[in-house]
């Protein structure tokens, strides 16, 4: 389990850089679209902070709301729908919608595999046996 904690969070740092602001990876917005990817860079860069407390919490899922989204990355709820409809569609996230008196909410759950296996071409698989291999 703390190899696969390890590799996650080494595939989310090298999809995204390491920094204090987001870095677009330019596969990934030809591939999946700007907005899609924005919003995605946005919650990979989440998910990687909280990946140190919970091994698990990219399948677990992590909650946001759509204001604080649009606050933080500009996306506005539309842009945000349109693009959680094709990052699903694509089967890289799942998103359960709720809704809490005036605002919405969202739980996300990120499948590491389909978007490897999109942005690098390379079933996850096959990065997994290269690692151990180097190791």
């Amino acid at each position: 389990m703390a190899k696969r904690k390890t590799l996650d969070g080494q595939l989310i740092r090298e999809l995204l850089g390491k920094s204090k602001f987001l870095m677009l990876n330019l596969d990934m917005v030809k591939k999946i679209g700007l907005n899609e990817s924005l919003l995605l860079t946005y919650l990979l860069d989440k998910f990687e902070y909280f990946l140190e407390i919970d091994s698990n919490i990219l399948n677990s899922g992590m909650v946001f709301y759509r204001t604080d989204i649009e606050d933080k990355i500009g996306l506005s709820s539309y842009t945000q729908r349109k693009s959680e409809k094709k990052l699903s569609d694509l089967k890289i996230i799942q998103v359960e919608i709720y809704f809490d008196n005036k605002h919405t909410y969202n739980i996300y759950k990120i499948n590491m595999e389909k978007l490897v296996e999109i942005v690098v071409n390379t079933p996850l698989e096959n990065l997994r046996e290269g690692s151990k291999n180097e190791a």
